[in-house]
């Protein structure tokens, strides 16, 4: 009888551990998508849909949702003002297995553009963090960003290098890579340092975090910026 018991455990352990290997497995496959509303002139809010089956609704200029998963492969791809079904954004995308996706609707109403980013959900290394500059204002160009210490000097008094330079609009820079701490983003016309169009103030950085800065419109005729969390 103790035999048969022992079998019976055996085989139920072994149960347990295929079926959390194939849970495990699903989630690492997973797609995560979120989306940022970044129109200026925008009359109403937007909503996004994958595939004509709603996913965002209700997107203000500024607002950000949370990442929602969805399934990898061939997707169409539509944003829409809310108060309407008139189609300002639709196109076909491929969404990789176990990515992570940020779409920011970005330019004037009229010309709507999406922004398909890739999300890096990668450790850092040891003590660091990440960092990625995305350029979704319109009114702003091509701008220098300067990624700075916490009360260092800034771009004005000289002898300072942009950390990117001349990013246009609708671009992303890649992830920079810093030691955990506080930071300054500035960011400038190109090629202008003395202008600033935004100066983010300090901001706090962990080790472990990786984050995507978005200089943004705002309704009247402004810049502003967020920032988004894409790991921790």
């Amino acid at each position: 009888m103790r035999f048969l018991y022992r079998i019976l455990f055996c085989l139920l352990i072994g149960a347990v551990t295929v079926l959390s290997s194939s849970c495990g497995s699903r989630s690492n496959t997973q797609v995560q998508l979120r989306a940022l509303q970044a129109s200026p002139n925008e009359p109403t809010t937007m909503n996004v849909l994958l595939d004509s089956t709603m996913l965002f609704s209700n997107l203000a200029l500024g607002a950000a949702s949370n990442y929602m998963p969805v399934s990898s492969g061939s997707h169409t791809l539509q944003v829409e003002p809310s108060n309407s079904t008139t189609t300002a954004i639709s196109e076909t995308i491929t969404l990789t297995a176990a990515t992570n996706y940020t779409l920011i609707a970005a330019n004037y109403a009229a010309n709507l553009t999406p922004m398909l980013l890739t999300d890096d959900t990668t450790a850092p290394s040891s003590g660091d963090f990440k960092l990625r500059i995305a350029n979704a204002a319109v009114e702003a160009g091509s701008v220098d960003v300067y990624i700075l210490p916490a009360g260092s000097a800034g771009p004005p008094t000289g002898g300072v290098t942009p950390t990117i330079s001349a990013l246009g609009f609708t671009a992303s820079s890649n992830y920079q890579s810093l030691g955990a701490g506080s930071y300054e983003i500035v960011v400038t016309p190109a090629g202008f340092p003395v202008v600033q169009y935004i100066n983010s103030g300090s901001l706090n950085f962990a080790a472990g975090q990786n984050r995507t800065f978005v200089i943004l419109p705002n309704a009247s005729g402004g810049l502003t910026s967020m920032t988004l969390a894409d790991l921790n």
